[in-house]
C-alpha cells in the first residue's frame, strides 16, 4: 500500500511518529517509519462506503479511505451527521442571509431592551420583539423538516440538530476540562496524543517558565497528575502505566511544565506571578465590573495579560472526538445544566479561590452594593473580607406560623431570631466572576473557531457565527429530574442588575409557572422556593415540610369557608367549538353545575365562552349518601347524572359489524365541577369536594425533593411519610 499517496494514512502516520518518538527518543526516525508502515499494512482494513447526493438522488460508490481522501483535499462543509455541503464561496446560501437578517434584528431589540430596568412595560415590550425574532430564526430550522415545505430536506434538517449537539457538547468539555480538569483519558493512546499535542506547541510559546512559575515540575508530579486524569472507562494496567512513565522521562523540562499545567487552572494560578496579577486587577478596579466583554479601561491591559497566560499555559486547544458520548456518561463537576443552545456552569469554586486571594487586601471597590438585594449569609464565612463597618447582628422578635403535626393544626409561636448577617450584593463577586467569564469567552471563541476549521466551514471574509456569552448571574440554582425544569435566583443579566422583585426565574415547574395553576398557589408556592431554598444561608429541610403542611391547611381551611381561590381556573368555550364537547373537563363540569344547582344561582351558558372555577369532587353511589337527607334535590340529580347515557358506535372486531351501544356519559365517577365566577361554593358541594385531589394538584409540583426531601412512597401525594 501507498501510504503517502493517502492524506488520510500519511496524517495518521505523521502523528504515530510522532507519539513514538516520545517513547522512543534513541531509535532512528527510520526504523519507527518502518514499524508503522508495516502495522498499517498489516491491519488497516479498507472498505466500500456510498456518497448519495441528496438533490440529484444519485449514489456514488468508492471506498472508506478513497472519500476520508477526498474530504481532506475538497474540504466540504462536514459535520457530525454525515452531510456535506459546498462552501458558501462555491455556492451562497440564501438561507443563512435570512437567519442573518432575523439575528441582525433581534440584536437591536436587545439593545434597546436593555436600557429600560426588567420587569418594566418598555423591556417586556422590546423583550418580547426580541423573541419574535428568536422564534423567526429558529422557524427556518423548520420550514427544512417540513415536508411540505420547498426548502424541505431531511439530511439538511438533521445536520441542524446533529451540530446543535456537537457545539454545546465541545463547549461543554471546554469547561469541564478548563475549570476542572475533568475530561479524563479514555487509553493510553489519548494520553500520549495529550503530550504529542502539547509538545508541538512549543514553536508558539510566548512566555517563558522561569518568568511564570515559582517552580520546576517534576517528572513524579508531572506523572501523577496524568495518572490521576485516566478514568474515562479505562483504568490503565502495569504495561500502559510503564509507557506513560517512560515518555514523562523523556520530556524536556519546559514540556514537563506545560504537560503538568494543561487543564490544571488552580494550580497554575498559585504561582505568585499570576496570584498577584489577580490581585492587581481586582485593585485596579475603581469601579465595579458588571460586563464581562467591556472591562473597565484600568484592567483591560492586566486582564489580556492574564488571559494570553491562561491560554498559554491551562487552555487546550484540541477536539474530543468521541464528545457527544463524553457529554452524555461523564459525570459532571462545572456544568449544571446544559440545554441545546447555553450551559449553566458553576463558578463559586474560582470565586472562593480568588476571595482567598484577596483577603485583607484593600480594594479600589466598595464590597457593598447598597442598592441590591439582601442575602442572609453566616458572617463568619468569608472571614476579614467582609468590611465589618457595613454590617451588624439583628435580633428581633417575630410572630411565625408553625405546624402542629400531633394536633393537624396551625400555631402561631413568637420567635427570637438568630443573629444573622444583612449583606448586600457583592460587587467584588460579579467583578471575581467576570474575570474569568472575559477568559472564558476569549478561549471559548477561540475553541468554535477550531471547531469550525475541522468542519471546513471557517471563513476569512467574516466573523465566526458560533460563540457564547455570559447572559446571566444566579446565585443559586434548583435544579429538578423532569428536562427544561429548573428555578433560579438570577442577579443580573447581561451586565443589568436586577431588580429584587424580577430575580425569581423558573422553567418549566407547573405549580409555579402554568396558568392553570390558582394565582393565590403560585404566590405562596414561590414565597416558600424564596425563602426556604433560595434565601436561606442553609437548606432547612424541616421547615420546608413543615410551610408546606402550614400551605396544605390553608387551602383546606380555604375551601371549607366557601373560598374558591385554589379550584382550577379555566375558560371553557361554547358547546359548538368542540367536536366532542363531553371529553372537555370544564364542559363535563358546567353540566353538573347546571343540574345540581339550587334554583336561585345562576346556570353556565353553554352557548358562550365562560369563565369558571373547576371544583374536584367525588360523587358516586357511594359519596352521595352523606347528603341525601341535607340535600334531596341534589341527591336525585346526581343519581341521574351517574346513569346519563349516550349513544355510542363500536365495531366488532371479529365480525367488522357497527352497532350502537348506550355508554354512561360519567362512567359512574363525577370527578369535577364548574362554578361561574363570584358564587360562594354551596355547602353541598362542600361536602363532596376531594380535598386531597385539590391539595395535590396545587401542591404536587413543587420540587421538594430537589431540596433533598424524599417520599417513602412515590406513589402518593406529597404529604406523605418523609425522609429527610
Amino acid at each position: 500500500m501507498d501510504i503517502e499517496k493517502s492524506s488520510t494514512l500519511s496524517g495518521y502516520k505523521k502523528t504515530m511518529l510522532e507519539c513514538l518518538q516520545l517513547y522512543f527518543p534513541n531509535v532512528s526516525i527510520q526504523d519507527l517509519d518502518e514499524a508503522v508502515e508495516y502495522s498499517i499494512n498489516k491491519r488497516f482494513r479498507n472498505t466500500r462506503a456510498r456518497l448519495s447526493n441528496s438533490y440529484t438522488k444519485k449514489n456514488y460508490w468508492n471506498t472508506l479511505l478513497a472519500w476520508s481522501d477526498y474530504i481532506d483535499s475538497r474540504q466540504p462543509i462536514t459535520n457530525a451527521f454525515g452531510t456535506m455541503f459546498k462552501k458558501h464561496a462555491d455556492c451562497p446560501n440564501p438561507m443563512s442571509f435570512v437567519i442573518q437578517e432575523f439575528l441582525a434584528q433581534r440584536s437591536k431589540y436587545k439593545a434597546q431592551m436593555f436600557q429600560y430596568p426588567k420587569g418594566s412595560e418598555e423591556f417586556e415590550k422590546y423583550n418580547l420583539s426580541q423573541s419574535l425574532e428568536k422564534i423567526n430564526a429558529n422557524g427556518c430550522y423548520g420550514t427544512l423538516g417540513a415536508a411540505t415545505s420547498l426548502l424541505y430536506n431531511v439530511n439538511v434538517a438533521t445536520s441542524v440538530t446533529s451540530a446543535g449537539r456537537t457545539y454545546i457538547s465541545t463547549a461543554s468539555l471546554l469547561f469541564e476540562a478548563f475549570l476542572a480538569n475533568n475530561v479524563l483519558f479514555g487509553s493510553v493512546d489519548e494520553v500520549l496524543e495529550f503530550i504529542n499535542h502539547i509538545v508541538n506547541e512549543k514553536p508558539n510559546r510566548k512566555y517563558h517558565d522561569e518568568e511564570i512559575l515559582n517552580h520546576y515540575i517534576t517528572a513524579e508530579e508531572c506523572f501523577a497528575k496524568i495518572v490521576l486524569e485516566c478514568g474515562f472507562r479505562w483504568i490503565p494496567n502495569d504495561d500502559e502505566l510503564d509507557i506513560i512513565w517512560r515518555v514523562i522521562n523523556n520530556l524536556s523540562q519546559q514540556d514537563l511544565n506545560r504537560v503538568y499545567y494543561k487543564n490544571n487552572l488552580y494550580e497554575f494560578c498559585l504561582n505568585t506571578k499570576v496570584s498577584d496579577l489577580i490581585v492587581k486587577i481586582l485593585q485596579k478596579l475603581k469601579t465595579p465590573y458588571f460586563v464581562s466583554l467591556k472591562p473597565p479601561k484600568e484592567i483591560i491591559d492586566d486582564l489580556n495579560y492574564f488571559t494570553d497566560l491562561l491560554k498559554e499555559f491551562v487552555y487546550y486547544r484540541y477536539m474530543y472526538i468521541d464528545r457527544i458520548i463524553r457529554c452524555d456518561n461523564m459525570i459532571k463537576k462545572v456544568i449544571a445544566v446544559s440545554d441545546t443552545d447555553s450551559c449553566i456552569l458553576t463558578l463559586d469554586p474560582w470565586y472562593r479561590f480568588v476571595l482567598k486571594l484577596i483577603e485583607g487586601k484593600e480594594l479600589g471597590i466598595s464590597k457593598i452594593d447598597p442598592l441590591n438585594a439582601i442575602y442572609f449569609i453566616d458572617k463568619d464565612e468569608f472571614g476579614d473580607v467582609i468590611d465589618k463597618s457595613q454590617i451588624s447582628p439583628v435580633y428581633f422578635e417575630e410572630p411565625e406560623e408553625d405546624y402542629d403535626f400531633a394536633n393537624d393544626q396551625i400555631v402561631e409561636i413568637k420567635k427570637l431570631t438568630n443573629p444573622i448577617v444583612w449583606l448586600k450584593s457583592d460587587y467584588v463577586k460579579y467583578s471575581i466572576i467576570n474575570i474569568m467569564a472575559f477568559v472564558l469567552d476569549r478561549l471559548m471563541n477561540d475553541y468554535m473557531l477550531k471547531v469550525t476549521e475541522n468542519q471546513h466551514s471557517r471563513a476569512d471574509t467574516r466573523k465566526c457565527s458560533m460563540y457564547m456569552k455570559t447572559e446571566f448571574v444566579m446565585t443559586r440554582l434548583l435544579i429538578t429530574a423532569a428536562k427544561k425544569n429548573y428555578a433560579s435566583l438570577m442577579t443580573m443579566q447581561e451586565g443589568k442588575l436586577i431588580p429584587e422583585d424580577e430575580q425569581l426565574d423558573v422553567k418549566g415547574i407547573e405549580c409555579l409557572t402554568k396558568s392553570g395553576t390558582a394565582k393565590s398557589t403560585r404566590q405562596a408556592l414561590k414565597k416558600i422556593l424564596l425563602e426556604d431554598i433560595f434565601m436561606a444561608p442553609t437548606i432547612d429541610q424541616w421547615k420546608i415540610v413543615k410551610d408546606l403542611a402550614i400551605f396544605e391547611k390553608k387551602i383546606i381551611n380555604s375551601i371549607r369557608s366557601g373560598d374558591r381561590k385554589y379550584y382550577k381556573p379555566a375558560t371553557i368555550k361554547a358547546l359548538s367549538s368542540y367536536e366532542d364537547p363531553m371529553r372537555i373537563q370544564g364542559i363535563k363540569g358546567a353540566t353538573v353545575w347546571n343540574a345540581m344547582r339550587d334554583k336561585d344561582l345562576p346556570a353556565i351558558d353553554l352557548e358562550e365562552r365562560n369563565a369558571v372555577s373547576i371544583a374536584k369532587v367525588i360523587i358516586d353511589r357511594g359519596s352521595i349518601e352523606k347528603i341525601k337527607e341535607k340535600y334531596p334535590f341534589q341527591y336525585e340529580q346526581a343519581l341521574k347524572l351517574l346513569d346519563l347515557t349516550t349513544d355510542q358506535q363500536t365495531t366488532d372486531k371479529k365480525t367488522g359489524q357497527t352497532k350502537i351501544v348506550k355508554k354512561k356519559i360519567y362512567n359512574d365517577r363525577i370527578e369535577s365541577i364548574s362554578i361561574p365566577l363570584d358564587i360562594k361554593t354551596p355547602g353541598w358541594v362542600l361536602d363532596l369536594i376531594d380535598y386531597n385531589t385539590i391539595v395535590n394538584d396545587n401542591m404536587g409540583g413543587f420540587p421538594y425533593q430537589s431540596a433533598g426531601i424524599v417520599k417513602l412512597n412515590k406513589n402518593t401525594n406529597f404529604s406523605n411519610i418523609l425522609q429527610l
